[in-house]
């Protein structure tokens, strides 16, 4: 059952993953809503309920500087693995509405 709140759009770009259990690596974002984002980790795999910090130093075009939101694992899917924002505040909100408008990040790749 799906617990979305807001549509999906897939984009382009790399997020800074910063896990306790996995340490931190790169992964390819396939896309991202307000409540969370679906990456490509490559072939590390982070555990099921891993807390996760996210690094969206990609939209810096968009929001400046880095960006760090905190995220859990909370699927593993053919196409990469889902986190889930948790607690986001209204600013980070704003941010990811803004992010998710602006289509210069737009994947060519969208399914």
């Amino acid at each position: 059952m799906e617990h979305r709140w807001s549509g999906r759009k897939s984009i382009l770009g790399n997020v800074t993953l910063d896990c306790e259990r996995t340490g931190a690596v790169q992964a390819a974002v396939r896309d991202v809503s307000l409540g969370g984002m679906l990456v490509d980790a490559g072939s590390v795999t982070m555990p099921m309920h891993a807390l996760v910090v996210v690094g969206l130093n990609f939209f810096s075009d968009v929001i400046g500087d880095d960006y760090r939101l905190q995220a859990m694992v909370v699927r593993h899917g053919p196409k990469g693995t889902a986190l889930m924002f948790l607690d986001p505040d209204l600013q980070a909100i704003n941010t990811l509405n803004r992010v998710i408008r602006t289509s210069d990040l737009e994947s060519p790749h969208a399914a």
